[in-house]
């Protein structure tokens, strides 16, 4: 027999022991179902191969393997204590990810599941993997794009995200509405109100282009209300410290009816006008 095929068989067997021995080492904590710590969730808690293991040898069987891992993942995380910490989601998705890159489930699942345990950065980078192997997924850029507006509070990161998504005609139509507002908040006004002409003018969904329409308007009155600002400085030598003194101040007879209904506020040192955020 070839050294080779032998070498290869070794390694197998290695594997199928490994897992043989994992199975039994999770039955045996789940037997038990005594938490050693509290609010940790160690009782049915997985055992995740080394990395080095996991690429060599599982060989033809990665996809087994990685399905295996799934369904591990599962009942860990639906049989568990809810209000405990699933220490090994994170290790468990990234050994189904390295073993079936092509797998889209794992992606998504991570970047919902992952940043409320804690596991933040390991979510984002699920994510960024996501991208590369299942490039058809929208779902893989629009969680992505929410946890960094979410956790990261990563703006222009959050922007190309729902961008992305929105390419694909199956992605939600709040996907390119999303990208607009975060670039806009990010002060990337230009590349928000491009992306929401494109909207209007060419969306083939009536919700995405009416919205679009309101946030074109509502960033029209925003530059309105600077232009005027600027003019009140020309008349008084300051801005406006309230948008009510465009009004007091004779510049203009009342305020026009905002679409998008955010509340505004005037920046007296530079005269900028932003939307008032929680």
């Amino acid at each position: 027999m070839p050294r080779r095929v032998v070498i290869w068989l070794i390694a197998l067997g290695i594997f199928a022991l490994t897992v043989v021995s994992q199975i039994n080492i999770n039955g045996i904590n789940t037997a038990r179902a005594v938490k050693r710590s509290a609010g940790i969730n160690t009782y049915n808690e997985p055992y995740v191969l080394p990395e080095i293991v996991l690429a060599s040898g599982a060989l033809g069987f990665k996809n087994l393997a990685a399905d295996y891992y799934w369904l591990s993942l599962i009942q860990y995380f639906g049989a568990g204590d809810p209000l405990g910490a699933y220490r090994q989601l994170s290790a468990l998705l990234g050994a189904i990810t390295q073993l079936d890159p092509k797998f889209a489930y794992p992606y998504t699942f991570g970047l919902l599941i992952l940043p409320d345990q804690g596991f933040v950065d390991e979510a984002i980078a699920r994510g960024e993997q996501g991208l590369k192997e299942v490039p058809q997924s929208w779902e893989v850029p629009y969680y992505l794009g929410y946890v960094q507006y979410r956790y990261k509070k990563d703006l222009i990161k959050a922007g190309e995200a729902f961008e992305r998504a929105a390419q694909s005609p199956d992605a939600p139509a709040a996907a390119k509405i999303l990208a607009g507002i975060n670039f806009a908040r990010a002060g990337q006004r230009e590349t928000a109100i491009a992306i929401w002409r494109v909207a209007a003018e060419s969306s083939t969904n009536e919700y995405t282009r009416q919205r679009a329409k309101e946030y074109l308007e509502h960033y029209a009155i925003i530059e309105f209300y600077e232009e005027q600002a600027k003019v009140f400085k020309a008349r008084y030598g300051r801005f406006p410290n309230t948008l009510d003194k465009l009004k007091t101040g004779g510049l203009i007879r009342d305020f026009p009816s905002d679409p998008v209904h955010i509340e505004l506020t005037v920046d007296p040192k530079t005269g900028s006008v932003s939307e008032v955020l929680d």
